[in-house]
């Protein structure tokens, strides 16, 4: 495998046993010789590394007149009796100097095959290679940073009247990559970033145009291919020699858009590696951006989401809707310039997928793989790839409709629909909303008012149908920022003291304390000094009330003097003074 009639006599090495056994392996036992160059390629890494500086400190100390690291020296061709009379520099660069010269023959007359045993290596030295996938992420990098509302300065505990719980822990930071191995290839002459994800990709590519009729995918799958590809992509190449590649990225691009359903669970792996690539390629100022590059990009995306809307892999699902929203529709105007493909790929995407998911959701059905780890987590991953289009203000008349609808269903307030995964995407989603349509905010409080009785009228009905109205209007504050509903605050107080004076059914009431509690997050102590006389006046009366209450507990009653009670917590916890210079 290293070519050794092609080797230099100078920089031989004198034992070649090993090598020679391998080299008498036949033709036909490819899996052997693969299998042999990456624990040797293994094996020269951790002597790469074993000679460093500090290391050969330490063991220049131990005088020991045979040691493991003396006989590794003889075996490199270094003079173990001369070693102990030079400097550790010295030793250094003679061992180092002769791997090299190793890894350079190897490249030379096996340049795919070590390519391939490098990323091997690397996806052994990197078990977390495929974590991470399938659950939100936010990945800081040059041309994914999001921006995010502030976040409100009150517990999310304070606020079980929306859910339990509605804090979701923060993402998870992105791993600490070990690069050791392409490290030592990069060395070679000749093997720079660009010229390595060129013999990668010509791999790749042989393997869809041959049906895996490749001897390397014995070596290295697909999968864990295409993740090396996207992340030394990401760290190692330079945006200018990103140019380099590009026209194999088209003919790529091509090819794989028409044999995406035979990729299986390596599909988000190429999805994401096509996605770097393409990136780097529409940051340079040259004809390396053409429109041919973002319509083929454009196609690839709408074909990945054409295959995982008919996969019943729930896990290939999740890992493809999380890089649609944490890698594609974050870049979708960069990366396909054409704003009418922009939002092709967005209506395809919410036809296929979200659409029918949110549908599902509002009819008590599933609309998902049938093999989803959880009905929540595919959920969550189609929330997130929504809350990304939201993001995008060009798009919204792609999204504002369902979401609307879904906001208005009564299901929206479900413990399925409020689960601490599902919360902070929806409450992102509705401010995105009101923000974007303004009007939509006097439409809540018209739904708050009363209707006018009927023949017919169930006034059961009637209540839950206002209770619904109030909580919505009462998400819609708290997913705002401070005082961003400022300008409609006396139209909610003209609302709520119309409810407390028609005499509403405690369900209606309950939902007047969330409201005022929500209020008092958002909105600041000294726009609130018109709501004091008619909130005391409640909530004295509910207190006498409660206290002149004998015989059984009314149960609903119970529910609205603790509603009352959750209010004046709060009052107290926030130390309001215009209420507490009334010490009653």
């Amino acid at each position: 495998i290293f070519g050794q009639d092609a080797v230099d006599e100078s920089t031989a090495i004198e034992d070649t046993s090993a090598i020679e056994d391998i080299n008498t392996v036949e033709d036909g036992d490819i899996d052997s010789v693969e299998f042999n160059l990456v624990v040797m390629l293994a094996v020269v890494q951790d002597v790469w590394e074993a000679f460093d500086h500090d290391h050969l400190q330490q063991q220049h100390q131990q005088k020991e007149e045979e040691t493991a690291e003396s006989r590794l020296l003889h075996e490199f061709g270094v003079d173990t009796t001369r070693s102990e009379a030079t400097s550790d520099m010295h030793v250094q660069q003679s061992v180092r100097t002769r791997i090299a010269a190793l890894v350079e023959h190897a490249s030379a007359a096996r340049p795919a095959e070590v390519t391939l045993a490098i990323a091997a290596l690397w996806v052994c030295d990197n078990p977390q290679w495929n974590t991470r996938l399938d659950v939100p992420t936010r990945i800081a990098s040059r041309n994914r940073r999001r921006r995010r509302s502030s976040a409100s300065s009150v517990p999310t505990s304070r606020m079980s009247g929306l859910s339990d719980s509605v804090a979701i822990a923060a993402a998870p930071a992105e791993p600490q990559w070990n690069w050791r191995a392409p490290d030592l290839l990069e060395r070679v002459p000749g093997r720079a970033p660009a010229a390595i994800l060129t013999t990668l990709l010509n791999d790749l590519h042989l393997r869809t145009t041959q049906n895996g009729a490749v001897q390397g995918r014995e070596l290295i799958g697909d999968a864990e291919l295409a993740r090396f590809i996207e992340l030394f992509a990401q760290h190692r190449l330079t945006a200018r020699a990103s140019a380099i590649l590009v026209p194999h990225v088209l003919v790529m691009l091509r090819e794989y858009t028409a044999g995406l359903q035979q990729l299986g669970v390596a599909l988000p792996f190429i999805l994401r590696m096509f996605t770097e690539l393409c990136s780097r390629a529409m940051s340079i100022d040259t004809a390396a951006r053409t429109p041919e590059l973002g319509a083929l990009y454009a196609q690839l995306v709408d074909a990945c989401v054409g295959v995982v809307a008919r996969t019943p892999d729930g896990e290939t699902v999740d890992r493809v809707l999380t890089c649609v929203a944490d890698m594609v529709i974050p870049q979708l105007a960069h990366m396909v310039p054409d704003f009418e493909r922009q939002v092709g790929v967005a209506t395809h995407l919410m036809q296929q997928i979200i659409s029918p998911a949110l549908r599902a959701h509002m009819t008590g059905g599933y609309s998902g793989p049938a093999q989803a780890t959880t009905q929540t987590q595919h959920f969550a991953a189609v929330l997130q790839s929504l809350a990304a289009l939201a993001q995008q203000t060009s798009l919204a008349k792609v999204w504002r409709r369902d979401v609307w609808d879904f906001y208005g269903d009564a299901k929206f307030f479900s413990e399925q629909t409020m689960a601490p995964a599902l919360a902070m995407h929806w409450k992102q989603l509705v401010r995105q909303l009101l923000v974007t349509d303004k009007d939509r905010v006097a439409d809540l409080l018209s739904r708050i008012a009363a209707s006018a009785p009927g023949l017919f009228a169930n006034r059961v009905y009637e209540a839950q149908t206002r209770a619904l109205a109030l909580r919505r209007l009462s998400f819609a504050v708290w997913a705002g920022t401070t005082n961003q509903y400022l300008s409609q605050l006396p139209h909610v107080q003209e609302r709520l003291v119309d409810i407390l004076k028609n005499a509403p059914l405690p369900v209606v009431q309950c939902e007047v304390f969330l409201c005022l509690r929500v209020l008092l997050c958002r909105i600041s102590n000294h726009h609130m000094s018109n709501f004091w006389p008619m909130l005391l006046t409640e909530l004295i009366r509910l207190c006498l009330l409660q206290l002149a209450r004998e015989g059984p507990e009314d149960r609903e009653q119970a529910q609205l003097f603790l509603a009352a009670c959750k209010f004046l917590d709060l009052l107290f916890v926030l130390g309001t003074e215009d209420f507490l210079i009334h010490q009653w």
